[in-house]
Order: structure tokens, then C-alpha cells, then sequence
């Protein structure tokens, strides 16, 4: 007995070896039992899918009993000549969709899917700096730096500690327990060369050197209006006097990263073949 006897049988045609390909191979990775997922440069009139990952070779192919084809954007009068032959149009964001709508194509004919798999899995964080000895209990304003890391999300942000003092080292222990933090002993250059914004949290200060260092860095600043920072401080800088005033400040910046994140969330190789299963098992079935 043959052991695909009953199963959707989808074509993927395809003999792309750029980006067209890679997404060729991901969905080729489908292993489900009622699913038989072969790939071929050209068509299978036997097969209940012909998904067509490359429209030029859907140009000159007779229907088969499903056609899908991928939509990218336009390139010529041949390529809107092969959507119009296809079943189901698979186009890669909303824009495409209303390209195709404005050129009288149905909607209901054209499915968005959720996002292909990104190749960056670690987004870059933007780093928030501090430096100094705590030799004085809080005048740093080292209990405000616990304070943010526990109200920022930690996806965004890392915490940057500049220093080999005692002081500093076991406070960089107690921070890493609630954010990320990054303990730099004595490289000040790759300090400031890493840094996004430099904090400083302190109550009082003389200076101090690092709001130097920030300032020749050319590092925005955040800092109470103390020492060297009243006399540096520009537009691209913050000025506070209260905690909550310094955290919202640091939130306005993470609000729109956090959403950019959230809709990545979803560009995911597993919810792109998902997506791809459940829309074979809807239209791969004969009537």
C-alpha cells in the first residue's frame, strides 16, 4: 500500500537558490502526516498543490487543480498575467495586497502571510552607562539605578558599569540580578565607544571627569543639573530632578523599540510553516 495514499500532496515549484529559495527549503522541513511536501523546478499536474514560489515558471504552466503562487512585487505585464491564473495569491505584506487590489484582483483571492524567519535572533540593545566609585552610600544615586533596570524591560536596555572599585564590583552583582548589566574595569575608550546614553544619577557631584569623557564621546547625557553637566549640557541631552522624571524618559525611548519587537515576535520559521499547513489543509482537499 502506498504510504501517501490520502495525503495532500503540495508541489513547492521552485528552482531558486537566492531568498525564494531558502523559503523553497523551509517549507520543504514540513513533515505531517497528512501532508506529502516535494519540491521541483516545475509543475506536478498529480499533485493536489502547486505552490509556485517563482511566478515566471507559472507563465506557460496549464492549472492543476490548486495553484498557488508567491507575491512579492511587480514586475512586469507577464507576472500580473500568471496572478490572474492563479487560485490563491500568497503576498508578502499588506502593501503588496493593495497593490493588487488597486489592479482589480479580489482580496479574498490574496492571503498575507505572517513573516518569513530573521536572521538576527539578538536584537542590538542600547546601553546605558554609569561610572564612579560608591564610596559614599547612595550618593550616586546607585539605589535608582536598581529602580530603572527593575521597571525597563531588559530586552531593550543593558547597563554599562565603568570601574575596578570594590564598590563598584559588587554593585554590578546586585544589578545583574535584576537587568543586564556589563562590568568594564579600566577600558574607559571601549566604554564610551559602547555606550548609548551616559547616566549620571548622582546627588551631587564636583564634576564629574566621566560627564567629560561622555561629553568628547559625544554621548547624550541624563543627569541631575550638577557639576560639569550644567556647563555641557545641549538640546540632545535630559535634565531631571526626580526619579520617576528619569525612568519615563528612558521609557519613552523603549516604547516604540518594545512594539517593534512585539510584531517581530511573530517572524518565526515555525509560524511560517504553520501558516502554510493550515492554508494546505484548507484548500488541498478535492471536493
Amino acid at each position: 500500500m502506498n504510504s501517501d495514499t490520502g495525503k495532500i500532496k503540495v508541489n513547492l515549484v521552485n528552482n531558486n537558490q537566492w531568498i525564494l529559495g531558502i523559503i523553497a527549503s523551509k517549507l520543504l522541513d514540513i513533515k505531517e502526516p497528512d501532508l506529502k511536501v516535494s519540491r521541483r523546478s516545475t509543475y506536478d499536474l498529480s499533485a493536489d498543490i502547486n505552490y509556485y514560489i517563482n511566478w515566471q515558471a507559472f507563465v506557460r504552466a496549464p492549472k492543476s487543480n490548486f495553484d498557488m503562487i508567491w507575491f512579492s512585487h511587480l514586475c512586469g505585464a507577464d507576472e500580473i498575467a500568471a496572478l490572474r491564473k492563479a487560485d490563491l495569491i500568497v503576498a508578502k505584506s499588506k502593501h503588496g495586497r493593495d497593490t493588487l487590489r488597486e489592479l482589480g484582483f479580489n482580496s479574498r483571492n490574496v492571503k498575507i502571510f505572517p513573516g518569513i524567519g530573521a536572521a538576527i535572533q539578538d536584537p542590538k540593545k542600547t546601553n546605558i552607562g554609569f561610572a564612579g566609585r560608591l564610596c559614599y552610600k547612595n550618593r550616586k544615586g546607585e539605589s535608582e539605578l536598581l529602580d530603572l533596570a527593575r521597571a525597563l524591560d531588559n530586552r531593550i536596555w543593558r547597563f554599562c558599569l565603568l570601574g575596578n572599585d570594590r564598590t563598584l564590583v559588587d554593585f554590578y552583582r546586585e544589578l545583574s540580578e535584576v537587568g543586564d548589566a556589563v562590568l568594564y574595569k579600566s577600558d574607559v575608550k571601549q566604554f564610551f565607544q559602547n555606550i548609548d546614553y551616559y547616566l549620571q544619577s548622582s546627588y551631587v557631584e564636583g564634576g564629574s571627569m566621566d560627564i567629560i569623557n561622555a561629553v568628547n564621546a559625544g554621548i547624550p547625557i541624563v543627569s541631575r543639573e550638577i557639576g560639569f553637566f550644567h556647563d555641557f549640557k545641549t538640546t540632545e541631552d535630559f535634565t531631571y530632578s526626580k526619579y520617576h522624571e528619569m525612568e519615563n524618559f528612558f521609557k519613552r525611548i523603549q516604547e516604540p523599540k518594545v512594539r517593534k519587537l512585539d510584531r517581530a515576535e511573530i517572524n518565526t520559521w515555525d509560524n511560517f510553516r504553520q501558516w502554510h499547513i493550515d492554508l494546505w489543509r484548507k484548500h488541498g482537499k478535492r471536493s
